[in-house]
């Protein structure tokens, strides 16, 4: 009988969580498609633009303008979807890493190689939009100093740099682990594990 490692018992919670958490993003998808139904006289009428003062209401309603186009762009709707589906193979192999199923260390790979480089690209992309949001909220808070765009800019640019290290530690464990010979050995039913068995 196969036995787990305690990698693969980490790996296969942290897999199967990951997979759950990613089909929220089909209340991302659904709203994607409901914000162009949102007008600028809708946008004028936030709260934040009502009790704005006059020389920022603008900017408060382009803050909102954007936040909602980009929430409603065809890359946003590409990758909420591709989150959802990613999301089922990342539930599939983690399950199938309990299981000890051979095609479970295919799948997780197959899953991280894919997940790379779309992670990135929207870690890169939500960084430049948040830096960008950032500096567009600073411009609409009255009696602010004039470097208020850097700082908030220096901070967003920081948030999308921890998030772009997240992605490529998570991903990179992933390929590492699994990669390992030892691993292939394990679920496929050879001898192996390692001698701390992770």
């Amino acid at each position: 009988m196969k036995k787990l490692t305690a990698g693969m018992i980490i790996f296969g919670v942290l897999l199967i969580l990951g997979g759950l958490s990613k089909q929220f993003s089909v209340f991302g998808l659904i709203g994607s498609f409901l914000s162009p139904r949102i007008t600028e006289q809708d946008l004028a009428r936030h709260p934040s633009a009502e009790a704005a003062s006059d020389e920022s209401r603008a900017a408060v309603v382009e803050y909102h303008r954007r936040q909602t186009e980009f929430s409603a762009s065809l890359l946003t709707r590409f990758y909420l979807l591709a989150n959802i589906l990613l999301g089922w193979a990342a539930l599939a192999g983690g399950i199938g890493l309990f299981m000890t199923a051979p095609w479970a260390r295919e799948m997780i790979l197959s899953y991280a190689y894919v997940s790379l480089p779309i992670q990135l690209f929207q870690q890169v992309r939500g960084a430049v939009f948040t830096v960008s949001m950032m500096q567009a909220a600073a411009g609409a808070m009255p009696n602010q100093p004039a470097m208020a765009g850097s700082i908030f800019g220096g901070i967003g640019w920081a948030m999308g740099l921890l998030g772009i290290l997240t992605v490529c530690l998570w991903y990179g464990l992933l390929i590492w682990y699994f990669r390992r010979p030892v691993i292939q050995a394990r679920l496929a039913g050879g001898p192996g594990g390692g001698t701390l068995g992770v």
